[in-house]
């Protein structure tokens, strides 16, 4: 009798206690791509944490069923965004979050930006960006456009790429091509 009552006792606190395995994917919502840099993943009520690896995958264990929980994102490529999530009665839940980076850079920006004379050729750099020179100067007075470097805190990737690739288009067709000869060979997104 007592070993029947340990089995129950077993049993019903495996059922009832069992644990969820979340098995994530991160793609970005603008294209389906993976992220092309590290990204921290947080739940944030258990304060646990990991990295997405190189495909965009990460897991975590051991979470409550039936449970809403608060997922954190944070990478230079997005910002830091959270996601709400909720853990239902599966043991193993596979997901895609789709994220969208927060952009102040975008076509948009550029576009007022080029209206209003203040268009920029951005530029990642790091600790210690590159000054200047005589010929970026001369290149940012000839067709009227700025290098903005952004060091080593840059904006998402996401946004650059967008901001730049809609400025590469308005310089094209404004001035032609002949632009693209002298222009930093470190402005992010030239082809």
């Amino acid at each position: 009798m007592k070993q029947l009552i340990i089995f129950i006792l077993l049993n019903f606190n495996c059922l009832g206690f069992s644990q969820v395995e979340l098995s994530g994917k991160i793609v970005s919502a603008k294209d389906g791509s993976i992220p092309s840099q590290d990204i921290i993943v947080e739940i944030k009520k258990l304060s646990k944490h990991t990295w997405a690896d190189s495909l965009g995958n990460f897991k975590f264990t051991k979470l409550d069923k039936n449970t809403k929980y608060l997922i954190s994102f944070t990478s230079f490529q997005f910002g830091t965004l959270e996601i709400p999530f909720e853990t239902n009665e599966m043991d193993i839940i596979t997901k895609v979050f789709e994220l969208k980076a927060n952009c102040e850079y975008n076509i948009d920006s550029a576009l007022s930006d080029w209206k209003n004379k203040k268009a920029k050729l951005l530029i990642i750099g790091s600790i210690a960006p590159l000054a200047d020179t005589k010929l970026d100067k001369k290149f940012e007075r000839k067709y009227k456009i700025d290098y903005f470097d952004f060091g080593c805190t840059p904006a998402p990737s996401d946004c650059i790429k967008e901001y730049n690739e809609k400025v590469f288009e308005l310089l094209d067709k404004k001035y032609g091509k002949e632009w693209r000869k002298n222009v930093r060979k470190d402005v992010e997104y030239l082809n």
